[in-house]
């Protein structure tokens, strides 16, 4: 018997002027902007305190934040706690993740 295919939880996407995303496929669908700051930690710091959700990463020198944009529920996270929690989890991820592919970027750059 076949596996059944599964969307991988994280996508990236591109917007055509450049901008870069991060989606996270599953329920609830979160759309993070990712911004770069370079070496600028001032603005970097600065920058988090209006982000109500998001997920930060330094990647060589590189301060870089993912800001959720756009988030569609089901209704399978709760409107509480929990939910919060669930959002702030799923944000950690991303970033997890984000870093991760900052690495692939710079290990296929070298080759």
């Amino acid at each position: 018997m076949a596996e059944k295919w599964k969307t991988p939880a994280f996508l990236l996407g591109y917007e055509r002027d450049g901008g870069e995303y991060v989606v996270y496929a599953r329920d609830p669908i979160l759309i993070a902007r990712v911004t770069h700051f370079g070496d600028d930690e001032a603005a970097w710091m600065a920058a988090q305190k209006n982000v109500a959700l998001g997920a930060r990463t330094v990647f060589n020198g590189d301060h870089i934040m993912l800001e959720c944009v756009h988030g569609i529920t089901s209704g399978a996270v709760p409107n509480d706690q929990a939910g919060a929690n669930r959002f702030a989890e799923i944000m950690s991820r991303m970033g997890d993740w984000y870093f991760y592919i900052m690495k692939e970027r710079e290990a296929h750059d070298r080759n």
